[in-house]
């Protein structure tokens, strides 16, 4: 498996993401989106803001497995990114200082994710990237119903959940009108049971976690974390 950059080092920056080459991000289309203007050298025929593209495919909704994902802490000034940190500490110190100045931090996480559809997608890598700063399905959206789901199906007598590769996502996309705006956003569901719709996708899920868990990945503990940020 070609492991995303993010996951074998201790740092991970927007850069890293962006320059990964070899595990697509998922995009949500709008207006903005190169993707749908046809002057664009990203133009990709019938790309429609609303659509979700991934290594130049495109599809209206997909499903997916969490594999593992890296949190960093995202700078924000009048509403482009100008830092990103590992740490909150270390982001709420460079908001501090000159450089950072009226800087707000907001919570960013990369999910490395498998698709388990649509069909052309299925099986597939890729790097869901969200934030906690817009109105979209945020990062801390996405983590409280891993952990809702966690709570759930968890042992009482062990205080073990499932798996998290076991839950299955879906996300599609809905407009959005406020104040005279109007904004594509991500519409989250989750199955209600821990059940992956194909065995080999789970299985090759596992699979793909144990690896990175053998390089190095950090150990997550999702309940502990959900709760101590009050989600």
């Amino acid at each position: 498996m070609a492991l995303p950059k993010y996951l074998q080092t201790t740092k991970a920056t927007v850069e890293v993401v962006e320059e990964n080459s070899f595990t697509p991000i998922i995009k949500l289309l709008t207006p903005l989106s190169k993707e749908v203007k046809k002057s664009s050298d990203k133009y990709i025929p019938n790309a429609e803001e609303g659509l979700f593209c991934c290594d130049g495919e495109l599809f209206d909704k997909f499903s997916f497995v969490i594999m593992d994902h890296k949190t960093t802490y995202m700078v924000w000034k009048e509403s482009m990114p100008i830092g990103s940190y590992e740490t909150e500490e270390e982001a709420e110190a460079f908001v501090a200082s000159e450089d950072g100045a009226g800087g707000t931090v907001q919570l960013h996480k990369d999910f490395a994710v498998k698709f388990v559809g649509p069909d052309k997608m299925a099986g597939k890598n890729a790097i869901l990237s969200l934030s906690g700063r817009s109105k979209l399905v945020t990062a801390k959206t996405l983590l409280h119903q891993m952990n809702v789901n966690f709570k759930k199906h968890m042992d009482k007598k062990t205080g073990e959940g499932p798996d998290f590769t076991a839950f299955v996502y879906t996300y599609s996309s809905e407009l959005i009108s406020s104040n005279g705006n109007s904004y594509w956003v991500f519409k989250l569901q989750s199955d209600k049971e821990p059940v992956v719709v194909s065995e080999a996708v789970y299985l090759q899920a596992k699979q793909d976690q144990e690896e990175m868990k053998s390089l190095g990945a950090p150990d997550r503990d999702l309940l502990a974390e959900g709760e101590a940020r009050g989600i």
